[in-house]
């Protein structure tokens, strides 16, 4: 983890206004509600006021982020666009020349920003069928029910293009991609996420940092 840990003062509750017996009050509310918690941290005013771990998690411990994950892409996503790279407005398809040679019209309609509105033309969403080793073409595969930019539906399928799209456009992975903001926010280089069967990082569900890494952002 190196220094990473540094990056967050912290200080008593008391130095933040916090009464220590009404956090730990709390704390002992969670575990007589028997609810099964990982960890906690409580922070004001910048600082760490408190930090605990249940057992077997600890301050090391990485955990995956789910769909907290797609807020990472988003951001990528938005680098590229203020470099330029990328643009609201770009066809998803021009980044996809594995994607059906005769699309139907809306599918060709949809932007990267329908993308990030998860607004695309799935009515209710794409998933990954029969767990196929290709996610990318599970997109293509759905039902069209509507013209893009309509109907939001959650769609962990289109973060999920997204990610393929960032790595298409300037040859990182998102992840890579963030990385100098990370090093400026002290969050460790241990964070990484996991991969979909088709290579690329799953920033729809993957990231995996640790409790004070999730602090930072």
């Amino acid at each position: 983890m190196g220094n990473a840990l540094l990056h967050i003062p912290s200080c008593s509750p008391e130095e933040v206004g916090i009464p220590s017996a009404a956090v730990e009050r709390y704390i002992r509310s969670l575990d007589a509600e028997r609810i099964p918690w990982h960890d906690i941290l409580v922070m004001r005013r910048g600082k760490l006021c408190c930090e605990a771990y249940w057992k077997p998690f600890h301050a090391q411990f990485r955990h995956r982020l789910y769909s907290c994950s797609k807020s990472f892409v988003a951001l990528a996503a938005g680098l590229l666009i203020d470099q330029g790279l990328l643009s609201m407005e770009d066809k998803v398809l021009r980044f996809f020349p594995e994607a059906p040679a005769d699309p139907h019209p809306w599918l060709a309609e949809m932007t990267i920003h329908d993308l990030l509105r998860m607004r695309t033309c799935y009515e209710e969403g794409t998933t990954y069928a029969g767990l196929s080793s290709n996610w990318i073409d599970t997109f293509f595969t759905a039902e069209i029910t509507h013209k893009p930019g309509q109907v939001y539906a959650y769609s962990t399928t289109a973060t999920t293009m997204l990610c393929v799209i960032i790595r298409r456009v300037c040859g990182k992975e998102f992840m890579e991609l963030l990385r100098p903001a990370f090093d400026a926010l002290g969050i460790s280089r241990e964070a990484f996420c996991v991969e979909m069967p088709d290579g690329y990082e799953w920033g729809a569900s993957g990231v995996i940092l640790t409790l004070r890494d999730y602090a930072k952002v």
